[in-house]
């Protein structure tokens, strides 16, 4: 038993001196100075990161709002508990083999499609990745090396800017992209109801959709990687992390009454006024004040004629940004 307490104490050290700064001599460790930092993560989910290098770590597994760090550390703290106190012998091999046979092997790949389909082929091995993370992963990459904390800087404040929002409960920066989305197929006057995904409709150049159409204008533009886009991006978050900001009196409550509705399609429709608003300097809160009351007239007449779904509707909504892009209807469309 003396023995098996030597060899883990060895194991001990060297993990530590893995995980954090060490005195060379004393052993000591500095638990301020991590070695495992993100570059990308929000500013809250640093922090929660951080939290756990921590020499006193406090964990409230009852808090229903731990982050995913926080959730991943304590499940493998529970099993690395209960090998290391039922089965000493094997925890002590499964250390040495993670520090001895385990490697981490970067993949570099040059050209964008097969660095997705080997980026794909590897995180299907568990859980998917969200179209959020897949695209600024393309978009990281490629930046130019003194352009690249800049940009990830940029993300990390968006993702805590939508996080932090009190209208935006559950959406991420895909949502952003997916409004984005709406608005170019609005400045291609396309109307096919046939909608491509959000990640292919951005990475997927010359993709032909069911109908045997070229229809992912962003890839084939080669739009993701364009800086103007990421600018969009921004501003548009701006708006759906505190929309209200931007609306009078008038439109607030025209605002208010269209989330009462069950689908929310009808963003496409404010995204598209939000572009064209600032495409062209115009005022976003005239411009809504006069398409928020012919968006809820329509949601409400879909539902009195029993179309209030996604599809029954959807077909309107795409017109109506055509008509905002070609300056037609505005006072009725």
């Amino acid at each position: 038993m003396a023995e098996l307490r030597a060899e883990a104490n060895t194991i001990k050290n060297i993990l530590a001196d893995c995980l954090w700064d060490t005195h060379r001599r004393t052993g000591e460790i500095f638990y301020e100075k991590t070695h495992l930092k993100s570059e990308v993560a929000t500013d809250k989910d640093s922090e929660k990161l951080e939290s756990l290098f921590k020499e006193d770590i406090k964990i409230d597994e009852k808090d229903k709002k731990l982050s995913s760090y926080e959730k991943n550390y304590l499940y493998f703290k529970r099993k690395i508990d209960n090998l290391a106190l039922n089965e000493p012998v094997e925890w002590l091999g499964f250390c040495e083999c993670l520090l001895d046979d385990c490697v981490i092997l970067p993949i570099e790949c040059s050209e964008r499609d097969k660095a997705l389909r080997i980026f794909n082929t590897l995180n299907n091995r568990g859980i998917s990745l969200s179209t959020a993370d897949i695209l600024k992963g393309i978009i990281y990459a490629n930046k130019k090396e003194d352009e690249k904390p800049i940009f990830a800087k940029e993300w990390q404040n968006l993702e805590s800017l939508l996080q932090d929002s009190n209208y935006l409960k559950k959406e991420d920066v895909g949502f952003l992209f997916e409004q984005y989305e709406h608005i170019i197929r609005a400045l291609h006057e396309e109307l096919d109801t046939v909608i491509p995904a959000v990640l292919d409709f951005w990475t997927k150049k010359d993709k032909l959709n069911s109908k045997k159409k070229n229809v992912n204008f962003a890839a084939n533009e080669d739009l993701l990687t364009q800086k103007e886009s990421f600018e969009f991006i921004k501003k548009l978050g701006d708006f759906w992390a505190n929309p209200y900001d931007f609306l009078d009196e008038q439109g607030k409550k025209y605002f208010a009454i269209l989330n009462l509705f069950p689908n929310k399609l009808w963003r496409m429709v404010v995204s598209m006024c939000f572009y064209e608003a600032y495409k062209n300097k115009e005022s976003l809160k005239e411009l809504l004040d006069t398409i928020l009351p012919q968006i809820a007239s329509y949601c409400a007449l879909g539902l009195f004629w029993g179309k209030g779904g996604g599809a029954g509707l959807f077909w309107g909504f795409m017109k109506a940004n055509i008509n905002l892009k070609n300056k037609k209807k505005r006072e009725n469309f």
